[in-house]
């Protein structure tokens, strides 16, 4: 999914990267949706390149540094299809 956005609009807010991002973009709604998710779904995994939240205490180990993911995230839930195989 693309990060939150500031002004009510849809898809990327415009480009993105680790270093700089858009004006648009808003961290702390993406990081409420992120808390949201971790509180409804213990054990989910996310992989995101926002250097200010995958590096922020609360979501060290459950937000992920991934190559390319400046500009979108992946939400891994715990369970499913995926899961069953792996034994979880």
């Amino acid at each position: 999914m693309r990060p939150m956005r500031n002004d009510g609009g849809y898809g990327m807010p415009l480009a993105l990267d680790a270093s700089s991002y858009n004006r648009l973009y808003h961290r702390d709604w993406t990081k409420a949706f992120i808390r949201m998710v971790l509180q409804l779904y213990p054990g989910s995994v996310i992989y995101f390149g926002d250097k200010l939240i995958y590096e922020d205490p609360e979501f060290q180990g459950k937000v992920i540094k991934y190559f390319d993911h400046d500009n979108h995230l992946y939400v891994i839930l715990p369970g499913g299809e995926r899961g069953k195989k792996e034994g979880q």
